[in-house]
């Protein structure tokens, strides 16, 4: 070796540390297991956040891991409460794309923020419960308040009960109630409810707002359990459209860059317990440049199975080590009696249990009425 190079500080460092190792190597990014947070059969899993969210959980339920689970409905009759997409998380919480949206969750479960959720009708004139819209439907406006509040518990104490907890984080961009202050998982006048300048307006979060909302959400997480551990992962699914003045590709990658530094942040900053808060790569093992095209399916927005597998096959590696065939724990905390709706809506286009995809089908209705 030359002596130039002899004292090259890189040159000891392992192989997850170069770009061109990572080539052949069907997208394994090296990851080594996490020395804070090993999860076995004895631990109980709860999850959140962003349509990618949605993925995890569905491996995770089918996976010999323990997933906690409520179908979380308020018992009733008569179509009181109607299933209107099938359950995809440990709770009927629909999609939280934004960490404003997860901090305002968790004000509301701690008795920290009272808010009554704000309520649309929809084309067949039943109410929705706009902070989860795709969700559920009910027959009148006191039922889907008695459901909500009944929400809110079951929210704590599946919280209580779980040992890690997995929140995906996926957006920036989001539409507020100008005189609440309270956000929304979709926008309104996209599929459900009006929008109205007066009272709604468009926030891109900044990220000294994302740090902040973060460190409050992990701060309400640690005051319902104390020894709860915390995933974090950012969703590599592009923005459905964004409202901002430049492209859908520049705004995404704008989106995720800023949640990336965050999180890093914010990780950063956690203090070394029994019950960490640790980042998981789910963005990156998608990302990453050898298998792009094949983690992405053809519309390359939605992530392919072959990309989930692999995120998931290296989320095994860095957390659950000889993990044992464990059954899903299903927790009737409100028990529901089992209604679907009579008229399914259902669309090639459109995902029915991703909220931000409302957008999406609200702009090919207009463009179908032209």
């Amino acid at each position: 070796m030359s002596n130039a190079y002899q004292t090259c500080p890189y040159n000891d460092l392992p192989y997850r540390a170069f770009f061109k190792k990572l080539s052949g190597r069907n997208g394994d990014i090296y990851l080594e297991p996490d020395p804070r947070l090993s999860i076995g059969p004895e631990d109980k899993i709860i999850s959140a956040g962003s349509c990618f969210a949605a993925r995890i959980a569905t491996f995770i339920r089918t996976s010999g891991l323990t997933y906690l689970f409520s179908d979380d409905r308020v018992s009733s009759e008569d179509n009181e409460v109607r299933e209107e997409s099938s359950a995809i998380f440990s709770l009927r919480y629909g999609n939280i794309y934004t960490t404003r949206h997860l901090a305002q969750l968790l004000r509301r479960v701690t008795g920290k923020q009272a808010i009554d959720p704000p309520v649309a009708q929809d084309e067949n004139r039943r109410y929705r419960n706009l902070f989860r819209p795709s969700v559920l439907s009910y027959s009148s406006v006191d039922v889907l308040r008695a459901d909500d509040e009944a929400h809110l518990s079951n929210v704590k104490t599946l919280l209580e009960r779980a040992t890690v907890f997995t929140f995906t984080l996926g957006l920036t961009e989001q539409w507020i109630d100008k005189e609440t202050e309270i956000t929304f998982p979709s926008a309104p006048g996209c599929g459900f409810g009006a929008f109205d300048t007066s009272k709604h307006t468009f926030h891109n979060s900044t990220l000294l707002e994302v740090v902040s909302e973060l460190r409050e959400s992990i701060d309400l997480l640690r005051e319902i359990n104390p020894k709860l551990s915390i995933v974090l992962t950012l969703s590599p699914v592009p923005l459905v459209a964004t409202y901002t003045l430049v492209s859908a590709v520049e705004a995404t990658l704008y989106s995720k860059a800023l949640l990336r530094q965050a999180i890093a942040q914010v990780v950063s900053e956690q203090p070394d317990t029994d019950a960490p808060v640790t980042y998981f790569p789910s963005y990156e093992i998608v990302m990453n440049p050898f298998c792009i095209t094949e983690n992405f399916a053809a519309d390359m927005r939605s992530i392919s199975e072959l990309g989930v597998d692999r995120v998931m096959q290296q989320f095994q590696k860095r957390f659950v080590p000889g993990a044992a065939e464990e059954p899903i724990i299903s927790i009737g905390l409100s028990p529901p009696e089992i209604m679907v709706a009579d008229e399914q809506k259902e669309s090639d286009e459109v995902d029915p249990v991703c909220e931000e995809e409302n957008i999406w089908n609200a702009y090919l209705t207009k463009q179908k009425a032209d």
